[in-house]
């Protein structure tokens, strides 16, 4: 299981236009790993997700809690899957005491960290079903997504000013289980 991390990892994620994506790669590689019903879950979560998941996080991340009308430092983005409450947490960590006021303006309970919970059901229903490995699987592939909306948007998206390189934490559980470097220059 090692490997498919690997593996995953290793898929170059790429956009077309209005950051369009396929993910059949990342399906073959996990679902290789799999007996026939539980490749039907995943088959039928992925399909929940181009549905639905990737435009929540799409509006996290390109406008909802990284809206940055001008540029502003990142400490981190950390996205937490929560067995508990099952969902999803994404925060950004800003690297400032205090926040620009351009970036604020139209969020009065914006802070140093800006969060939003994700509904299990949206992004991948199943998630929770599926063995710890197939679940950092899937939490890298969202991770991905993230990172490649940070780098693309940087360039084109009106309100995305990130201005240092940054991590991702994705954890499960509180417990991290990957990191990925955004890189902006």
């Amino acid at each position: 299981m090692k490997k498919l991390l690997e593996n995953i990892e290793k898929v170059e994620f790429t956009t077309g236009n209005n950051f369009s994506y396929d993910l059949d790669r990342e399906f073959k590689l996990i679902a290789s790993n799999l007996e026939p019903i539980q490749k039907e879950n995943l088959k039928a979560d992925f399909n929940q997700f181009l549905a639905k998941g990737r435009f929540t996080i799409l509006n996290t991340f390109g406008g909802g809690i990284l809206f940055l009308k001008v540029p502003e430092p990142i400490e981190k983005i950390k996205i937490e899957a929560r067995p508990k409450f099952k969902d999803f947490e994404a925060s950004v960590l800003f690297n400032s005491k205090r926040r620009r006021p351009e970036n604020i303006k139209y969020k009065p309970n914006a802070r140093v960290k800006e969060t939003t919970l994700w509904n299990v059901e949206l992004i991948f229903p199943d998630f929770f079903s599926y063995q710890k490995e197939i679940q950092k699987a899937l939490l890298l592939i969202i991770g991905k997504i993230v990172k490649r909306i940070c780098e693309y948007g940087q360039t084109n998206f009106a309100y995305m000013k990130i201005e240092n390189d940054f991590e991702i934490e994705l954890l499960i559980d509180n417990q991290i289980e990957s990191k990925l470097k955004v890189q902006i220059n």
